[in-house]
């Protein structure tokens, strides 16, 4: 009837240096589980597979590549439903919702809904880490091929803020990171990783931000 019902998230993975294991699967079920009350019955489960390639943290160890799979799926929903992906969100979250305050927000500032220049597009996602709720609008385009981030809109809601340079230079840090994962990639070769260190994994420079 035009609505989603149900959300069944599996997901399999390896450890993390052997985190997942000493651990349990609470590193791989970090920010795993959808955000949005979907139905009274969500679920989201984890299990640990032993692969032979290594894997490492990331910013957030498994919380991004999770919010990643979540936030990108409920978009192809939103489009499948032909809704729209911000209204979508809201949608399940209750008034007083903090999270829907941040999505607000977000939205907000990067004035969703209103008209783009030709061949420009606004995203949207959340995510809730240790407590702390996060929503960015990216404005992006694609030129001959080639992707470009014009703008990105973030809120925070962080609790109690002691030390705000701090917060925000966590969230831009986390944006650049984000950003450069588009333009970079880890390679292999003879079973070796072939980068090392930022010197061959740049990450995005002043004048390309």
């Amino acid at each position: 009837n035009g609505t989603l019902q149900q959300w069944r998230h599996y997901m399999a993975a390896p450890g993390i240096n052997g985190i997942a294991y000493r651990a349990g699967l609470d590193v791989l079920e970090e920010g795993l589980e959808v955000l949005y009350r979907v139905s009274d019955d969500n679920l989201s489960k984890a299990y640990v597979v032993d692969v032979p390639l290594p894997t490492g943290p990331w910013r957030a160890v498994m919380s991004a590549p999770n919010a990643f799979a979540n936030e990108c799926f409920l978009d192809e929903v939103a489009a499948a439903l032909k809704k729209d992906p911000y209204e979508f969100r809201v949608g399940f979250l209750a008034k007083n919702s903090a999270l829907r305050g941040v999505l607000e927000l977000a939205a907000t500032k990067a004035k969703w809904g209103s008209a783009l220049p030709a061949g420009r597009g606004r995203g949207i996602a959340a995510q809730v880490y240790h407590d702390s709720l996060v929503a960015m609008v990216a404005e992006a385009s694609v030129l001959a091929g080639r992707l470009r981030v014009h703008k990105v809109v973030c809120a925070v809601d962080c609790g109690r803020v002691i030390h705000p340079d701090m917060v925000a230079q966590q969230i831009e840090g986390s944006i650049v990171f984000g950003l450069t994962s588009l333009f970079n990639e880890i390679t292999y070769k003879q079973g070796r990783v072939e980068q090392s260190n930022f010197y061959d994994y740049p990450i995005l420079q002043m004048s390309e931000m």
